[in-house]
């Protein structure tokens, strides 16, 4: 479910110099779920969908983003730059949507607690600056391994001009690994190896 409010205008295109806050109100549960060929497995759905809802945005939008887990286990988010794969090929590596001021919302454990089972967060962000394609994730207990993520796509600002011409389209690919195994299976089978070498 997404909720829209802006503080001066309904018409983005007029948002130069306002503020817009994208409103999210997000459930997690697990259910068993399956890809093709694929026998089923439980899975992390959001709102009900695999991968999770795409989120849109503009830049310097506030993104408020409330989650309820329905998991019978604590959960948490993170936030990344999609272009982080090319830290292999280049020396330049940026970690995420940045949290300019709110470094405690970046979901990674220290510096979030997780969400526990039944509970909620809101997360409260602003995408400053930024624009391009992102993605969250389950930063927890092999839970990126049963789904919980999704795309984040952050636009530029009509005003703003970009060095390219505007693409004929628009798609986000997410590639991810699907298990046999349920992911809490999974997680007990490394702690074993890990304590057989201990």
């Amino acid at each position: 479910m997404a909720i829209s409010i802006l503080s001066a205008s309904s018409n983005r295109s007029a948002l130069s110099s306002f503020f817009c806050h994208v409103g999210l109100l997000w459930t997690l549960k697990e259910t068993a779920c399956s890809s093709f060929l694929v026998e089923p497995t439980q899975g992390i759905l959001i709102n009900g969908q695999f991968p999770g809802p795409q989120i849109e945005a503009v830049t310097n939008d506030n993104l408020i983003v409330n989650v309820f887990n329905s998991l019978p286990e604590p959960f948490l988010i993170s936030w990344l730059l999609l272009s982080a794969i090319s830290y292999y090929w280049s020396s330049s590596y940026r970690n995420g949507i940045q949290q300019r001021r709110s470094s405690w919302q970046d979901g990674v454990y220290g510096t979030n607690c997780p969400i526990p089972p039944g509970g909620n967060f809101t997360y409260t962000m602003q995408v400053k600056d930024q624009i391009g394609s992102y993605f969250y994730f389950p930063s927890l207990a092999f839970h990126k391994a049963a789904g919980g993520y999704g795309g984040i796509r952050v636009l530029s600002r009509p005003l703003i001009p970009v060095p390219f011409a505007p693409p004929a389209a628009d798609y986000t690919l997410l590639v991810g690994d699907w298990y046999k195994a349920n992911h809490t299976v999974s997680m007990h089978l490394l702690r074993l190896v890990l304590l057989f070498f201990m």
